[in-house]
């Protein structure tokens, strides 16, 4: 398997969950907003193991290969891993206590900014993964 065809699979998942799936649940207007935020916690910590198997397959595939890779994919690879390890490290910790108390209150919490961080990171996570199936 290829670096180039992981991160297209990456990407294609990416965008599955994080920008159809997810606005479109926010959308429908018999589902509880609780439920909601609980399904979307448990879809996007689905989805991180699955980018942690899929970086790992990834990593070992450039190891394996590494001169099928152009040089000018390091960039962008470098930045799919920045983002993940925000996101995994610190900005999925705040959101998800940010759920954990929206759902005990059965209400919605007040506004934050970290969805539009994660938004931003999740943006320039596709277009690195994209460049690099490109590659």
């Amino acid at each position: 398997m290829t670096v180039q065809l992981i991160a297209g699979v990456w990407a294609g998942a990416l965008i599955g969950v994080s920008f159809l799936a997810t606005p479109v649940k926010f959308r429908a207007q018999t589902l509880p907003y609780h439920a909601a935020l609980e399904v979307g916690r448990l879809t996007f910590r689905a989805l991180g193991w699955l980018e942690l198997a899929l970086a790992a397959l990834a990593a070992v595939a450039a190891a394996v290969a590494p001169s099928a890779l152009p040089t000018w994919t390091a960039g962008p690879a470098a930045a799919v891993a920045g983002a993940l390890v925000v996101q995994r490290g610190w900005l999925l910790r705040r959101m998800d206590a940010r759920v954990e108390a929206a759902i005990a209150a059965r209400g919605r919490p007040p506004p934050s900014r970290l969805h539009h961080v994660y938004i931003a990171s999740e943006t320039i996570k596709l277009i690195a993964l994209l460049a690099v199936a490109s590659g």
